[in-house]
Order: C-alpha cells, then sequence, then structure tokens
C-alpha cells in the first residue's frame, strides 16, 4: 500500500514513480557484510562467529 501512495505523491510532484537512490545507514551495511561472511563460512563447513 505504501508504494502505490509514494508513486501517485511522486507523479504529484512531477518526478518520477519510481526513485532512482537508495539509503542506508552504516548499521544495516555492517549486517549485510556479516550475514554474508558467514553464510561463507557456513558453506565451506567452518565454525567461525563473526
Amino acid at each position: 500500500m505504501n508504494h502505490i501512495l509514494r508513486e501517485g505523491l511522486r507523479q504529484k510532484m512531477d518526478q518520477s514513480p519510481y526513485p532512482s537512490a537508495l539509503a542506508t545507514d552504516s548499521q544495516s551495511v555492517k549486517t549485510t557484510e556479516n550475514m554474508a561472511l558467514m553464510a561463507v563460512n557456513e558453506s565451506k563447513g567452518a565454525d567461525v562467529m563473526c
């Protein structure tokens, strides 16, 4: 529902209904990197915590 409202608002503001940029915070990046590292370690059979 939120995306429908956002698209309509952006069109009213004479902008593309789909934003072209993405904002992330440093904590999100760290979490994603750690999860990727844990997945790699699991696939190798390593028993290592990040």
